[in-house]
């Protein structure tokens, strides 16, 4: 699954992989920086973070993509 949000005219998207069995990660793309990887072992601990992570963002003022708001 990737999310794309944008801020300013600049993107940040953060993908959710499972490249092993019973193992998460969330891939963060940001603007300027370099990959960001997060590993979880539960589907929940991901959705958790994943949850945290997309309210952060638009805390800092980044919106959804396909928000339909915007």
């Amino acid at each position: 699954m990737l999310w794309s949000f944008h801020r300013n005219g600049k993107q940040l998207t953060y993908e959710i992989r499972t490249p092993e069995q019973d193992t998460y990660e969330i891939v963060i793309h940001e603007p300027g920086k370099e990959d960001r990887v997060e590993r979880f072992h539960s589907a929940a601990a991901v959705d958790e973070r994943a949850r945290g992570l997309q309210q952060q963002l638009v805390n800092d003022g980044w919106w959804l993509a396909s928000d339909p708001r915007r």
